[in-house]
């Protein structure tokens, strides 16, 4: 017989419905609220049950997360994912456009197991317990999809893989972001992808070109010391405790100045969070042109992409990745912060269409969308897969440069 959400005996049919109900509620809530609004008591209030019954259910938020996860969450997402990756001919030789244009769209436009199940793989970075289990399966599957193996699946087929699992991801995330999604159509787009998936290329060799200010302290160029200690401190504890377990206190001690100090800047831990987070961004957006600028003087703009997926995906900034997906997450609650991303987002437009020419007409949004989306996604796939950085992501993104370059 099947055992219960605690791996303990069968229990009765009264009991099991109880927790279905109790799943259900949990799910909507990581769905429509976040994390952060997730307890067992708002669980209990939304499923109609009393609090005790999830005391007794559940040691904490965390046991309630695995148990969504587990029980609600994870096949949904391997089943897109899987659907994505077999529709683009990945899995197996039966490609077929149609399926990817269809997967793509559902996920552009989430369920809401979709949406829920993206929740939890952030707050993983900073949950062991959740952690844990994601890397039971999860993490599991997709290593084996994007891992290399002799007579199977070559490392062009692994990049490949690789590059789908980061838009399918970084399209559920996206769809976070305040917009129009009725508008967002993924077809000019999931076409182009397609057609340069089922092209048979040998990886290219990429320049050594490193991007060390990923790895750096950042220089916030505001000329107060101060300031630059409190953002900093911000950054790195964020990154390291997620925004929920970074107190003021541990901020403070980070950047060795006082809690007064710091509310005499900041009224709220959120809104000192903000405005680094904010400079944070734009400074980083900014060094990552220049980046991609050197490349592009003696390479196409489809390596450069390449290196800069390579460098984003390596070891060793995985507080800066943490950070940036802290970021998205906590701004789905917070109104101030959604604003300040959406600002983000159309400078990003803006430099973008100014850079590549071809981005433009009806189809720009799109294409734009797509590309903020994968970025996205990468910060994911490199949490679940840390040795994807060593996959030749060439073979997707040179094609698909030449694609986007050609003539109507």
């Amino acid at each position: 017989m099947p055992k219960n959400l605690n791996g303990e005996k069968p229990r009765q049919a009264r009991a099991v419905q109880r927790d279905e109900i109790i799943l259900d509620a949990a799910q909507e809530i990581l769905a429509d609220s976040g994390w952060r609004a997730l307890s067992l008591l708002s669980t209990a209030e939304a499923a109609g049950v009393s609090r005790k019954s999830l005391h007794t259910r559940f040691t904490g938020k965390p046991a309630l997360a695995v148990a969504v996860w587990r029980d609600r969450l994870v096949n949904p997402l391997l089943k897109i994912l899987e659907e994505s990756l077999t529709a683009g001919g990945l899995l197996s030789t039966q490609a077929s456009a149609s399926d990817f244009e269809a997967s793509l769209s559902s996920a552009a436009k989430p369920s809401q197991e979709l949406l829920a199940s993206v929740e939890l793989l952030i707050i993983s970075l900073f949950e062991k317990e959740l952690q844990d289990e994601i890397k039971r399966d999860f993490s599991k599957q997709i290593i084996n999809w994007c891992t290399p193996k002799s007579g199977k699946a070559t490392r062009a087929i692994c990049a490949k893989r690789a590059y789908v699992i980061m838009l399918v991801l970084g399209y559920i995330l996206a769809s976070r972001i305040p917009s129009d999604k009725e508008s967002i159509k993924v077809r000019v787009t999931s076409y182009n992808l397609f057609e340069s998936l089922q092209e048979v290329r040998e990886p290219e060799t990429l320049p050594n070109f490193t991007f060390t200010h990923l790895d750096e302290e950042i220089d916030f160029e505001t000329g107060d010391p101060a300031l630059e200690a409190l953002f900093n401190a911000t950054i790195k504890t964020v990154g390291a405790r997620g925004f929920d377990g970074a107190s003021i206190n541990a901020i403070a001690n980070a950047a060795r100045y006082t809690e007064g100090l710091l509310f005499a800047r900041f009224k709220t831990k959120l809104e000192l969070f903000l405005a680094a987070t904010h400079a944070s961004n734009v400074i980083g957006l900014r060094k990552n042109n220049a980046a991609m600028l050197k490349i592009q003087q003696g390479h196409s703009f489809g390596i450069a992409e390449a290196v800069m997926m390579r460098e984003s995906l390596k070891p060793g900034i995985e507080r800066g990745r943490a950070l940036h997906m802290e970021q998205l997450r906590v701004a789905w609650a917070v109104p101030d912060l959604k604003a300040t991303i959406v600002k983000e987002i159309e400078d990003f437009i803006k430099t973008a269409q100014n850079e590549r020419n071809y981005w433009a007409g009806d189809d720009a949004f799109n294409f734009i969308h797509y590309s903020y989306a994968l970025g996205l996604g990468l910060s994911l796939l490199a949490t679940i897969n840390p040795n994807a950085y060593q996959l030749p992501f060439s073979v997707v993104t040179s094609p698909m440069e030449e694609r986007l370059r050609q003539p109507e």
